[in-house]
């Protein structure tokens, strides 16, 4: 059956997970959009395919075709691949002090949090936290910039102080990386991408790092650029 009509129960169900954090939280779902996201996907529930696109190969799930017009109004993507898959959230995992996160604390730029994501998994860590001031993980944007790490991390949701741990702060007081003292797991601590690091935050950490930079010329690094950085350097020690 193809679904033409906007009113569709099913499409509007579509925008609903695609605009609102409240009814992700609510359905626990999400929705991804891409063939490469595709590649890493778990727990896929539906999955919605523009007309003029063949279907994947994939393990058994709901699937549905939609017209291109009906597609083009879902997608905010330049040149959509023509798939959306919805996708039931992960489980919340329990942490432990002896594995390595990064906490971030009020980036509400979905972009950034999805780009950070992604060079978190890339660089080995083993979970990220997000605080109730950042933007939704499960966001379009975010998931889309993410590229299918999301279902590869650990996502935890909460304060910093209901992780016990060695707490790493990234700040433009702090101590050269190498300077670190590290042993076993630690959470690395990024800020907002204007404010930093909030003090209740800077408080309970053990250790401060900066990146050294020329602030003459810049006066300070997007925070996921600085993430990365950051998250590599304290891979190598």
């Amino acid at each position: 059956m193809l679904l033409t009509s906007p009113d569709n129960p099913e499409i509007k169900d579509l925008r609903k997970l695609l605009a609102d954090p409240a009814q992700r939280r609510d359905r626990r779902a999400f929705v991804i959009e891409g063939f490469k996201i595709l590649q890493f996907a778990k727990n896929i529930q539906t999955v919605y395919l523009r007309e003029d696109v063949s279907p994947p190969d994939l393990p058994s799930c709901r699937r549905k075709i939609i017209s291109r017009k009906i597609f083009k109004s879902l997608s905010d993507v330049e040149s959509p691949q023509g798939i959306l898959a919805v996708c039931a959230m992960p489980e919340p995992p329990v942490f432990a002090a002896h594995k390595k996160y990064i906490f971030l604390d009020r980036i509400q730029d979905p972009g950034n949090l999805g780009s950070i994501v992604r060079t978190a998994a890339a660089l080995g860590l083993d979970g990220l936290i997000c605080n109730k001031g950042c933007a939704d993980i499960f966001a379009p944007k975010a998931v889309r910039a993410s590229m299918g790490a999301v279902f590869t991390l650990d996502l935890l949701r909460g304060e910093i102080a209901d992780f016990p741990g060695q707490i790493i702060a990234a700040d433009l007081t702090g101590s050269a990386p190498e300077d670190l003292r590290l042993s076993g797991g630690y959470i690395l601590a990024v800020g907002n991408e204007g404010q930093g690091l909030a003090p209740e935050v800077l408080r309970l950490a053990r250790q401060r790092v900066a990146l050294p930079f020329d602030r003459s010329r810049a006066e300070s690094l997007n925070a996921a650029v600085a993430a990365g950085i950051l998250l590599y350097l304290l891979q190598k020690k």
